[in-house]
C-alpha cells in the first residue's frame, strides 16, 4: 500500500522552499543490532563490510542525511555548499573551473549556479578578456547566507563526528584525502 505523499512544505517570507530530505531505509544488520534470538531479523553485510566503496558509501548516506535534517528548510544541498564555499573562497572563479573543481559535468554546475541565482546568493559576471565565459561571486545576500550556514553545518559536522576525537578525525580526513587522489 502506497502512502501518500506530503505536500511540499511552504517557505516563509523570502526563505527558499526546503529541499527535502533522501528517504533512507534502515537496514537491520548483525553490527547495528544487538545479539536477539530472531536472527531471522538480522541481514549479514557478508563481504561488503571489508570494501572501502560500500563502508564510504554508508557512511555518506548517514552523513548526508544528517545534513539534510539540518540545513533543508535553507534550500541548501551539500553540492550548493559546497558551490557557496568554493565561489566565497575563489571570488570570480568561471564555471568551467568550479565544474573541474567539484568533479562534475558542466550542465550540473549550470544548473548549480542558476538555482544559486534564483536565491539572491551567486552573481554572474561577464570577463571582459573572455566573452563566453562569466565570473561568480557571492552577493550580499550570499555572504550573510553562508555566515550562517556555516554556523549550521558546525553543528551538524560536530554531530557527525560525535564518536571520533580530534586526531581519529584528522587520520580519517587524511585517509580519505589519499583514496581520494
Amino acid at each position: 500500500m502506497k502512502s501518500k505523499a506530503k505536500p511540499p512544505i511552504k517557505p516563509r517570507g523570502n526563505s527558499p522552499a526546503p529541499v527535502p530530505a533522501p528517504r533512507l531505509a534502515r537496514r537491520r544488520t548483525a553490527r547495528s543490532l544487538p545479539a536477539t534470538d530472531d536472527n531471522d531479523a538480522l541481514v549479514s553485510d557478508g563481504e561488503l563490510s571489508g570494501l572501502i566503496g560500500y563502508a564510504l558509501r554508508r557512511a555518506q548516506l548517514r552523513v548526508f542525511e544528517d545534513f539534510y535534517k539540518a540545513l533543508s528548510i535553507e534550500g541548501i544541498t551539500p553540492a550548493r555548499f559546497s558551490t557557496l564555499c568554493l565561489i566565497d573562497a575563489n571570488a570570480g572563479i568561471t564555471q568551467t573551473t568550479l565544474a573541474q573543481t567539484l568533479d562534475i559535468a558542466r550542465s550540473g554546475v549550470v544548473n548549480l549556479i542558476d538555482n544559486l541565482e534564483k536565491l539572491g546568493l551567486v552573481s554572474r559576471e561577464p570577463i571582459a578578456t573572455d566573452k563566453r565565459a562569466c565570473a561568480l561571486h557571492l552577493t550580499r545576500n550570499g555572504k550573510s547566507t553562508l555566515q550562517r550556514i556555516r554556523r549550521q553545518v558546525a553543528v551538524h559536522e560536530a554531530r557527525v563526528c560525535a564518536r571520533l576525537g580530534k586526531k581519529e578525525k584528522q587520520a580519517l580526513l587524511d585517509m580519505l584525502a589519499r583514496v581520494g587522489a
